[in-house]
């Protein structure tokens, strides 16, 4: 009797430990205790975190940090199921362009997790480039009437030189937040694409209050800069290009860089337009191998553009696709 009684005390107080076992969950994981894939693709972890808060059995909420470009910090409330030695996780929350539903496992004290971006902003859809003239558009305003009148030429004509080379280009901003291009030149038989690359690196997209942000994780860019400086800084440094002045270009979105360009919708079009914010670093960027590259009878109007432009009153450049 007395052998029957303390197995019904232990039994007891097991039924009491696998109940309050969810508290055990509650912790910041991050570093090699985080697994993250974003879609379906394994993505770096460096920088990134998530802070889980089991407040029953089965709820809990998690706190993402960095994992997603468009919200650097997000809250997400989760179902939370036990099964033998691993816990189960799913939710969803909203999000600044879409939602996010996020799907994982704990075990071992490793939380693997799971994010599904669905962009439902409506430049998210297969694009083509304008065709000729109507490709580009160009704003140039410097306050020197002979350059000012030779400014509305510009975009025609890059978008007439652009149609010489290729025969299409195909913009491709998938629902699930991955950035993908494609092109065909005028004398080739199949495109090129980039596509298989983007996936593979979860090269992202977001919208932000109304602006486009092509997306790069921050730990592929820190390697990129590495690789770079290895293989190719003495080549970037006789062309007068630094890495760093590159990395400027992009806004700090927390775990990733993202090139902001100014973006209108409307009617089955998306114009997406760089400003002079964004022109004059990469003019003044890659002025250097501009420079060597001219034809030099044309050195002195390029060395005279080179000079106007960083005062010039306007200066925009755009690309427009439609469906």
């Amino acid at each position: 009797m007395a052998a029957v009684c303390l197995m019904g005390a232990f039994t007891a107080c097991d039924d009491e430990d696998n109940t309050n076992d969810f508290n055990a969950l509650s912790r910041t994981y991050e570093g090699k205790s985080i697994e993250l894939k974003l879609g379906e693709v394994t993505i770096p972890n460096g920088g990134k975190s998530v802070v889980l808060n089991a407040s029953a059995a089965d709820k809990a909420q998690l706190t993402l940090t960095n994992i997603l470009p468009e919200n650097s910090s997000l809250t997400v409330d989760a179902t939370l199921a036990s099964t033998n030695d691993t816990y189960t996780l799913t939710g969803e929350a909203a999000t600044t362009d879409g939602s996010v539903t996020v799907n994982g496992t704990v075990k071992a004290g490793v939380l693997s997790l799971s994010c599904q971006r669905k962009v439902t902003h409506p430049v998210a859809g297969t694009w083509q480039l304008a065709s000729g003239a109507a490709a580009v558009t160009a704003e140039i305003v410097t306050g020197m009437p002979q350059i000012d009148a030779l400014a509305p030429m510009v975009g025609p004509l890059l978008g007439n030189l652009i149609a010489q080379k290729v025969s299409t280009v195909t913009l491709s901003l998938s629902e699930s937040g991955i950035f993908g291009v494609a092109w065909q030149k005028i004398d080739a038989s199949e495109p090129v694409s980039i596509n298989q690359y983007t996936e593979m690196f979860s090269i992202q997209y977001c919208v932000k209050e109304g602006v486009y942000y092509l997306c790069i994780d921050k730990n592929y860019v820190e390697v990129l800069g590495q690789v770079l400086t290895q293989f190719a800084g003495d080549k970037m440094a006789e062309l007068g290009i630094d890495f760093e002045q590159i990395v400027a270009l992009f806004t700090d979105l927390g775990g990733y860089y993202g090139l902001a360009l100014n973006m209108e919708v409307a009617d089955n079009q998306v114009l997406f337009t760089a400003d002079k914010s964004l022109l004059l670093p990469v003019i003044n960027a890659v002025s250097p191998l501009i420079s060597q590259k001219v034809p030099e009878a044309y050195q002195p109007l390029v060395n005279q553009l080179m000079q106007i432009l960083p005062n010039a009153q306007a200066l925009s450049l755009g690309l427009r696709f439609t469906k």
